[in-house]
């Protein structure tokens, strides 16, 4: 069984083979299988694992996330969700990958190589060519689709798009009344209301096509709308943050939020107990929980799953 470091990129290789193997077995397979198969020791494979429950949770509805995890006891089960299939880039991204590897390329460069191909067939799906000098203009307001919702919630219209739904895989036509648009890590989102589903959502722009404005009138956006996607009934739960973890009042639904002495107390909506136990995990010593809804468990829901992924090492 090998012990030596493993440089970054082959763990990450090793970890997504060990992902598409076990989501391969529907009703999970044993620990001990896993490390024979991946000469691994236990403790190892459990780091890796857990390593993997982080990815994308940090989505309020875990829309983002690529695959789920499932540890219980000594058998470990995979769901790949979106993962199963080939990642579908925006064209800036395309443009971005066109303009960095045409840098490796000159007029001297044989137009067979491997690399000259794939560059040709990338430019002509962008409708560019290698080489190209390129217009860089900034998304400073989301493009076209995000004007077209500035104007329709300026004008009170709903609006009707299809959707493409990352975790479910599925693209959907969505009646909406439009709230809001944001930004956020360098994504521009639609917060409204689903008007089949009668319930705030957040919609990512690059995943909307087909945008028309329709006539219908829509309501204005109701106030303290921040929580898109978390239902008025949620759990939540009060913290005190460190300023180490004052991040947490950008990156995830807050209710509310004072100042306590040094510390920040935030009133936090939770999807659900596994979420807040990764994230109170994540936190440490920065998160001192002061009122947790019963709905979650108490005080020491993040004793109890720290606990719980110590012994999987023992």
């Amino acid at each position: 069984m090998s012990t030596a470091p493993l440089p970054m990129a082959t763990r990450i290789q090793r970890l997504l083979a060990m992902l598409q193997w076990v989501a391969a077995h529907p009703d999970g397979v044993e620990v001990s299988e896993a490390c024979a198969r991946f000469d691994m020791s236990e403790a190892q494979l459990l780091k890796e694992l857990e390593m993997a429950t982080m990815i994308g949770d940090g989505s309020a509805e875990f829309d983002d996330m690529p695959f789920l995890v499932f540890i219980e006891g000594s058998r470990v089960e995979a769901n790949l969700l979106s993962f199963r299939r080939p990642l579908r880039i925006t064209e800036a991204e395309g443009l971005a990958l066109l303009a960095s590897a045409g840098a490796l390329v000159d007029e001297h460069t044989d137009p067979d190589e491997p690399l000259a191909r794939a560059l040709t067939k990338l430019a002509d799906l962008l409708g560019a060519s290698v080489g190209e000098t390129l217009d860089v203009d900034l998304d400073h307001d989301g493009g076209t689709i995000g004007r077209e919702l500035s104007e329709a919630i300026e004008a009170g219209r709903r609006v009707r798009f299809t959707y493409w739904s990352y975790g479910r895989d599925a693209v959907e036509e969505r009646l909406v009344e439009p709230w809001r648009l944001l930004s956020r890590d360098g994504e521009w989102y639609l917060s409204g209301l689903d008007v089949a589903k009668d319930d705030g959502r957040r919609f990512r722009l690059d995943r909307i096509d087909d945008l028309v404005v329709t006539d219908d009138p829509a309501a204005p956006a109701p106030k303290g709308n921040d929580t898109v996607g978390i239902p008025e009934d949620a759990p939540t739960v009060v913290l005190d943050l460190s300023p180490a973890a004052a991040w947490v009042v950008e990156a995830y639904p807050v209710q509310h939020v004072e100042q306590v002495g040094e510390s920040m107390r935030v009133t936090l909506s939770v999807t659900g107990a596994s979420w807040l136990e990764r994230i109170l995990l994540r936190l440490g010593p920065d998160a001192t929980p002061v009122a947790i809804d019963e709905r979650l468990g108490d005080a020491g829901v993040a004793a109890a799953a720290a606990a719980r992924v110590l012994d999987r090492y023992r």
